[in-house]
């Protein structure tokens, strides 16, 4: 159960190392659907609303 234990903690690390961080677009909306079509990528857009 140790060795169970063991392994799959060092799994979870192990492919948090090699995770893909976020990449931020500051620019026009237009900028950013070129910027997806060209590398061929899916356009997130986030909505922030405080009130």
């Amino acid at each position: 159960m140790r060795k169970l234990v063991t392994f799959l903690l060092i799994l979870l690390f192990a492919t948090s190392a090699f995770g893909q961080s976020s990449v931020w677009f500051n620019g026009s909306f237009d900028d950013a659907k070129k910027k997806a079509e060209n590398e061929g990528k899916l356009l997130l857009i986030n909505f922030y609303s405080d009130g």
